[in-house]
């Protein structure tokens, strides 16, 4: 009796560390999982506060606090002062989501004019109610700027890929 109270306390006291996995939590281990079966790869979820990043064999995606410009972001993207909170890398397609302080109107302007400098081609634009779809493309790429607001903060959602 005494001996099996011992090993049971000592599974109980082992038990975290085997399901954290030097270091990972079990919601980390769990996506890793997920993801490797969906993807069929592998997948290196790490989750610290508000931010998460996932790796994969496909690319890249981080989240929250922390995100930044994916790996070779092209210089010929502009990308607005604010706060990026997601961030996608899969190798010939890349975005980020920004938060700006500007409204629809502001940021689809100077986006315009910004793009247009750096030899980007027009090629749609759209709005409805408080927000905007625009498109360009140049050698071959493929760039699409959607933005919303919400009391005189942007959001915006910049992705590009090869054609």
């Amino acid at each position: 009796m005494k001996r099996s109270s011992i090993l049971f306390f000592g599974v109980v006291l082992l038990l975290p560390l085997l399901l954290t996995g030097c270091g990972k939590t079990a919601a980390e281990l769990t996506a890793e999982k997920i993801i490797e079966n969906n993807l069929g790869g592998n997948a290196d979820v790490n989750i610290k506060g508000d931010s998460v990043n996932i790796e994969t064999d496909q690319g890249n995606w981080q989240a929250g606090q922390g995100a930044s410009l994916p790996d070779n972001w092209p210089a010929d993207i502009y990308v607005p002062e604010g706060n990026i909170i997601t961030a996608i890398n899969t190798g010939l397609n890349q975005g980020i989501t920004v938060v700006v302080d500007k409204s629809v109107a502001e940021l689809k302007d100077e986006y315009k004019e910004q793009m247009a400098g750096l030899g980007w081609n027009s090629t749609t634009e759209f709005s409805i109610d408080n927000s905007v779809i625009l498109g360009a493309e140049k050698d071959g790429r493929l760039l699409s700027i959607s933005i919303v607001s919400e009391d005189n903060q942007s959001t915006m959602v910049i992705t590009w890929s090869q054609n």
